[in-house]
């Protein structure tokens, strides 16, 4: 039996290079999108960004169609940090930084079990 790189026995477990890498597609979901080009189906995204270039739609539904093409072009912020030093905020914004630093204890946030608990 020979020592993986988990200190484990060998058996299981994570190994460094193994599985499919993110973001590349299963033989079936390619396939798919395959069949629907040569069907010469309009793939969704492309069809979103043509509609909200389009001048002669309402602007308030083109603002739709842009909110619902922005998280296929554009990553989330992984995190936020205070903008403020403590020193130059309120009462109230230092009252509620706590309050949401509490909640993030309650829920788990921060290298805590995760939140929700599950069940056993």
């Amino acid at each position: 039996m020979g020592v993986t790189i988990n200190g484990g026995n060998g058996w299981g477990g994570r190994r460094t290079g193994a599985g499919r890498k993110p973001g590349v597609p299963n033989k079936n979901s390619r396939a798919t999108v395959e069949k629907a080009r040569a069907a010469g189906l309009e793939m969704p995204l492309p069809r979103l960004l043509r509609r909200m270039n389009n001048k002669s739609l309402p602007e308030a539904y083109r603002d739709q169609l842009a909110s619902l093409a922005a998280p296929f072009c554009h990553p989330r912020l992984s995190a936020v940090s205070i903008t403020k030093r403590p020193a130059e905020m309120t009462d109230e914004e230092i009252a509620g930084l706590l309050d949401q630093a509490q909640e993030d204890l309650q829920h788990g946030i921060g290298g805590r079990d995760p939140w929700p608990r599950r069940m056993h």
